[in-house]
Parts: C-alpha cells; sequence; structure tokens
C-alpha cells in the first residue's frame, strides 16, 4: 500500500518541477507608481537561472520592479542569434497578444576578434543572467509570458507574470 502513495508523490513532483515559474505584480505596490499619470514607464528585472547540468526549463525570479515617467523610445535591437527569449504581453480588451524578442541572457553569441584582426561569433553560455524590461504603463496589461527558445529543445513557456492594477 505505500508503494502507490509513494509513486503518487514523486509523480506529482515531477510534474510540478516541470512547469513554468509564476509570480504577480500589483501596480500599486510598485515603487514611484502614480496612478493617474499620463505617461508612465515601468521597469521589470528578471533573474534568469540554469543550474548546472539540469535539462529542465530556467528558474525565473522577478528581483525588481520600478516605475517612472516619461515616454518609450524605440530601442531594441535586433537577435541575431538562434538562443532568444520571447515575452508575449496580453491585454483584457480585445487586443491582439504583443510580442517582443530579446537575446537570450544565459546563452549570448559575441564577437571577439582574432589574431589576424578579423572579427568572429562565439557562443557564451552561464548559469545565470538578467533579463531588463521596460515597457509603457498600460491599464489593461493584465499578464505577460516569457518563453526560452533553443535549437535543442525548441520553444517552451518559462514564466508568468499576472498584473493587477
Amino acid at each position: 500500500m505505500k508503494y502507490p502513495y509513494l509513486l503518487l508523490v514523486l509523480l506529482g513532483g515531477l510534474l510540478t518541477s516541470c512547469s513554468s515559474g509564476r509570480d504577480q505584480l500589483v501596480f500599486s505596490q510598485v515603487p514611484n507608481y502614480q496612478p493617474g499619470s499620463a505617461q508612465q514607464l515601468l521597469f521589470l528585472n528578471f533573474t534568469i537561472t540554469q543550474p548546472a547540468g539540469v535539462t529542465s526549463a530556467e528558474q525565473v525570479t522577478l528581483t525588481n520592479a520600478i516605475a517612472g515617467q516619461g515616454t518609450m523610445k524605440n530601442l531594441s535591437t535586433p537577435v541575431h542569434n538562434q538562443n532568444y527569449l520571447r515575452v508575449l504581453y496580453h491585454y483584457d480588451d480585445q487586443r491582439a497578444p504583443r510580442e517582443e524578442t530579446y537575446e537570450h541572457p544565459l546563452y549570448r553569441s559575441v564577437e571577439v576578434p582574432s589574431e589576424d584582426g578579423t572579427l568572429s561569433r562565439r557562443e557564451l553560455s552561464s548559469s545565470e543572467g538578467m533579463l531588463n524590461l521596460r515597457l509603457a504603463y498600460d491599464s489593461h496589461l493584465v499578464r505577460l509570458e516569457l518563453f526560452s527558445h533553443t535549437p535543442e529543445r525548441g520553444t517552451r513557456k518559462i514564466h508568468t507574470l499576472r498584473i493587477k492594477p
């Protein structure tokens, strides 16, 4: 009788370790948030970790959130790497989800000089990295989802941030 219960507990543990992480952000608790302000930016900092030798999804933690006054500028850079993060912004009105792509902080591609003076790309990987998001405040934004894409594992959801006013 002990073994079926043990099997059920182990199976439950495996299923929960495979799910993506979740956080909740309440706008009214974000430092410097001013309700009613016309032009407000939200800065979100996520720590992304991948334990060595583990093939499960990356672990994501919201480490900081702060609001500021200002307008958005298009500072996005194209992603030239096969490893990237995709962020989907979901709204509670009829808008379609908005998508942005970022370089994966754990799998970076950098340019390095060779002895003959030419530049070449080299892949770097690490076990911890930061993702910094900057977005305009929108009262209809209810959720953002982070997806990781690597050629070995394809695209998988690694985190969901629920947003409340």
